[in-house]
């Protein structure tokens, strides 16, 4: 037995160890992310744009979506009911929390809907998951950092959390966010806007039917 105790002992420290080079090696930690399943039919997997939360971006849409779909309504790291990470916000790192979440739901393959964050992430997917997507449609997204609004990057600069008081999107973040930190959400999505980024020849490489881009 006591052999068999220090076996195990080992064993532990030895997978503790990988787990531990695999975090240190870049790979973050898989988030769980707070979801909400409506309707019955082909899975359409909606992913929100930034400071937003399920509500917020989808009131008006989700039930007419869900007449005819499985909405597969997500929240991303940091936003709503969904914890945040150490690590700052990737689009790749995000689309890969929510292929996770499509294993753990046993869905093999979705059609796809994102609103600007969301949207960039759904443009990820399709690049890191592609046998997981049917279909895109990404709503004032861009496949290059190119393609943003002339002055965009000059604003984002500038943005702080003082500049949202009193915006009824902060008030909902301090309601559902698990752990609050409105200022570090803020600088979070700042350093994802103005990272330079540039997927137009990798997405044109796809072979995937149907899929649609609106600015």
């Amino acid at each position: 037995m006591k052999t068999l105790a220090i076996a195990g002992a080992a064993l532990l420290a030895l997978f503790s160890t990988i787990a531990l080079s695999a975090v240190s090696a870049g790979e973050a930690v898989p988030l769980e992310l707070h979801h909400q399943i409506h309707g019955e039919g082909a899975p359409l997997v909606l992913l929100h744009g930034a400071f937003m939360t399920i509500e917020t971006n989808w009131a008006t849409s989700l039930g007419e979506l869900a007449r005819s779909n499985k909405v597969i309504a997500v929240e991303l790291q940091g936003h709503g009911r969904t914890a945040d990470r150490d690590e700052g916000l990737s689009y790749e790192t995000m689309a890969d929390d929510v292929a996770g979440l499509l294993d753990k739901l046993g869905v093999a393959k979705a059609n796809v809907m994102g609103y600007s964050m969301g949207g960039n992430v759904a443009l990820q997917l399709a690049l890191r998951h592609p046998d997981r997507v049917e279909r895109i449609v990404a709503v004032s997204a861009s496949a290059s950092d190119k393609g943003l609004a002339p002055g965009h990057k000059e604003m984002v600069q500038h943005l702080t959390a003082d500049m949202f008081a009193g915006a009824p999107m902060v008030a909902e973040y301090q309601k559902l966010s698990p752990k609050p930190d409105f200022p570090a959400l803020v600088e979070k999505v700042k350093q994802l806007e103005l990272t330079p980024f540039d997927w137009t020849a990798d997405l044109a490489r796809i072979a995937q039917p149907g899929a649609s881009c609106r600015r």
